[in-house]
């Protein structure tokens, strides 16, 4: 299915396209996100839906104003849900985020830091999206392999940025791990029952587990550069040596055949 706007002159503009496999006599819903071009003009346009023949499949007029408007997220406030009794087997953290700015769609990384500032994990990863002038909580689902009766840092990040307060500073929660749940504090007892990269910190020698068979690995560098790139070969765990990478921040993309995942890894 193709998105398109027409202007008053007949002229589309195309806003891509979705995949969707629906069987005979079935009504299926559903949503997709887009976005409009800083270069298109404001004004009433009508948002068309077309097949790969150009037949139109629905239609609906809608206006396009602060095309030009950047996005101005900011988070009011982080709420740590039962954060006398957190969990990290299964903890929630809900986001106030306030938008000053123009539409603002994507995705945003929850992420759980030490006391000393450095990076622990990735709790959870959300398409969010906050409208022009508004205000709404978010709510981030998620587990880490957390130790009991430990403090650590609630962030969130936009790609590499976090996300401030409205006076400009970080804003970020701190909490105490009262329980581990599930996690024995073994890296690989939650290696077995999600994708994930360990050990993180990491110095020599990197493993990558997936629930799913693993169609490859790659390791990119803070600026996108791929520096590591390995088969799964349909194993589910693959081995990376990192020995030889230069200390910092990089992402590790796992393709199975659920769709591709991104996990944060620090080499020390």
């Amino acid at each position: 299915i193709y998105m398109y706007l027409y202007d008053s002159s007949n002229t589309k503009t195309s806003l891509g396209g979705i995949l969707l496999a629906i069987s005979p006599a079935e009504t299926l819903s559903g949503e997709s996100y887009f976005t409009i071009d800083d270069s298109q003009a404001s004004g009433s346009y009508t948002f068309v839906l077309e097949d790969a023949s150009g037949n139109q499949l629905a239609t609906q007029t809608v206006t396009v104003s602060d095309a030009d408007d950047d996005p101005s997220l900011v988070v009011a406030d982080i709420t740590v849900i039962d954060s006398d009794n957190v969990s990290c087997a299964d903890m929630s953290v809900d986001f106030t985020l306030t938008n000053s700015g123009g539409y603002f769609g994507g995705t945003l990384d929850c992420d759980v830091y030490d006391i000393t500032g450095q990076w622990f994990a990735t709790l959870a990863q959300q398409f969010v999206t906050v409208d022009a002038a508004e205000t709404k909580t978010v709510r981030f689902n998620g587990s880490f392999n957390g130790v009991a009766g430990t403090e650590y840092v609630i962030v969130l990040f936009n790609g590499l940025s976090q996300l401030k307060n409205s006076t400009g500073v970080g804003n970020q929660q701190r909490f105490v791990v009262a329980r581990t749940g599930i996690y024995t504090g073994i890296d690989a007892v939650k290696a077995a029952e999600e994708t994930a990269v360990y050990p993180n910190p990491a110095e020599d020698v990197v493993n990558v587990t997936a629930p799913k068979e693993i169609k490859g690995v790659a390791v990119l560098s803070m600026n996108g550069q791929q520096v590591i790139a390995a088969s799964g070969a349909g194993a589910s765990q693959v081995a990376l040596d990192v020995e030889q990478l230069p200390a910092g921040v990089y992402f590790v993309k796992i393709a199975t055949e659920d769709g591709t995942e991104v996990r944060q890894l620090i080499k020390k």
